[in-house]
């Protein structure tokens, strides 16, 4: 049996309907049960696990696949394993035009509409920041951790558009909790180039951003959050 297999499966027209990587051989799937379980879209625990086009696993998964493929603590046969799937990730029937791409503009910090979704990693922090009237100063802001990514096509047009699966901590007036969001990544022409900062995306991956900026949000968050606490304790005495 092979490693691996590379799936197209056609309609009655002759058109790919679905384009998928097939993870056999017990190696690779152990490997990936111990490095990729947080990724949603997967099924870890599958025989085969299934990888659907584009790949978006591979891509931030890519590195930690090479640095395995040069470890003693996999076996010899799960190495060639995986340099036959790091091979493919870099062939024009993976990602190479993506991460060529993508390599490029980001050593400029800079990125495309269409390549946005490359910069937020799962587990990745990003703060969130919104105007709720564009005619008012005031803004929402917060951050959140990367879950997944989703894209979302519609059947009509065609048009793509990036959902990125969120966890957020929030406070009920008396306890702290977590909870699922859901956030549009922006959209525009799928060939505009944008610097990464805040000006330009309404949710940025923390890492992007000086440390001096870092240091100012996390403390503005902790000082908005121990305020919105104090105010939920707090007596109140309306007046009607």
């Amino acid at each position: 049996d092979s490693a691996m297999l590379l799936r197209k499966v056609l309609d009655i027209d002759g058109m790919v309907k679905q384009y998928k990587l097939e993870i056999q051989s017990d190696g690779l799937r152990d490997i990936f049960q111990d490095i990729a379980r947080g990724y949603r879209e997967l099924n870890v625990d599958a025989a085969p696990i299934v990888i659907m086009y584009p790949f978006h696993c591979l891509f931030f998964l890519r590195d930690e696949l090479k640095n395995l493929s040069k470890s003693n603590d996999v076996t010899e046969q799960s190495r060639e394993e995986l340099k036959q799937l790091i091979t493919f990730i870099e062939s024009e029937d993976g990602l190479h035009s993506v991460i060529s791409e993508y390599d490029k503009l980001i050593e400029n910090n800079k990125i495309t509409r269409k390549l946005q979704w490359t910069i937020y990693r799962p587990r990745d922090l990003v703060y969130v920041h919104y105007r709720l009237n564009p005619y008012m100063d005031e803004e929402v802001e917060y951050c959140a951790l990367v879950d997944s990514l989703q894209a979302d096509i519609d059947k009509e047009t065609g048009d793509r558009r990036w959902l990125l699966n969120c966890v957020v901590g929030f406070h009920t007036g008396t306890k702290f909790q977590v909870m699922r969001k859901r956030l549009e990544l922006g959209t525009g022409l799928p060939t505009e180039v944008l610097d990464i900062t805040l000006e330009n995306f309404d949710i940025i991956p923390m890492r992007f951003l000086a440390k001096g900026r870092q240091d100012e949000i996390r403390d503005a968050m902790i000082k908005g959050g121990r305020r919105y606490v104090e105010l939920c304790a707090s007596k109140f005495t309306f007046l009607l």
